[in-house]
């Protein structure tokens, strides 16, 4: 890396990159996070897309792949967010947090 005095020109549609675009089918799915999960949400979405409730939770639904990647995410940030719907996507979540909470 080099220190310079040269302009930087900031892309105009830097984040309309889909990183997470596989060939698996798509569901909506809808999230319910704390607001200690606000820093992490912005690695995964556009904040236009979260809903800020009154009740202090901030809600999402977005259409997702459903594959490794939607359930590692949503694993990684761990008590901060729940799987609302859909109801399949939630059970397995839900076996394998309980997976992980038996090797301990």
């Amino acid at each position: 890396m080099k220190l310079t005095n040269q302009d930087i020109e900031q892309r105009e549609h830097a984040r309309e990159y889909n990183f997470y675009q596989h060939d698996c089918e798509m569901v909506p799915v809808s999230l319910k996070f704390t607001q200690h999960a606000l820093n992490e949400l912005e690695d995964y979405f556009e904040f236009d897309n979260l809903e800020f409730s009154d009740d202090g939770w901030i809600y999402l639904t977005e259409t997702l792949p459903e594959d490794e990647w939607v359930y590692r995410m949503i694993l990684s940030l761990g008590d901060q967010v729940e799987v609302l719907n859909p109801q399949h996507i939630r059970g397995i979540i839900k076996e394998r947090a309980k997976e992980i909470c038996d090797k301990y």
